[in-house]
């Protein structure tokens, strides 16, 4: 194994991996290391602990949750521009926007895309 860092990455061949994959494992696990396989000369897979494994998948809900909310603060901002033009009161938009969220929320969750948990009705 070859490391592209010193401490926690290091670079190993398709071919090498086949023939060390259990001390490849104990390595991700053990040491916290991560190994980047090539299959000829070219990075094609990366092999990393179970817990850095769910780092990255919380990463991503996190930053698919943040660009969500991206989308509705957008919506929002349309929608509110679009009551300016409208004759309804306050109370009116609060429950036309609500109810707007509530839909794109639920379609977004309908997805799949990220989990929401529900804190109250």
């Amino acid at each position: 194994m070859s490391s592209t860092d010193s401490s926690t990455i290091k670079t190993i061949s398709a071919t090498e991996a086949k023939t060390k994959l259990n001390a490849m494992v104990n390595a991700t696990f053990k040491d916290n290391i991560s190994i980047i396989i090539e299959n000829h000369g070219q990075p094609t897979a990366v092999l990393i602990s179970f817990s850095e494994f769910q780092k990255t998948q919380e990463l991503k809900q996190k930053t698919a949750r943040l660009e969500a909310l991206e989308r509705l603060r957008k919506t929002a901002v349309e929608v509110s521009a679009r009551f300016d033009k409208a004759v309804v009161d306050q109370n009116q938009r609060q429950d036309i926007s609500d109810n707007f969220s509530k839909d794109i929320i639920e379609d977004i969750a309908k997805s799949k895309k990220i989990k929401f948990e529900r804190l109250h009705e």
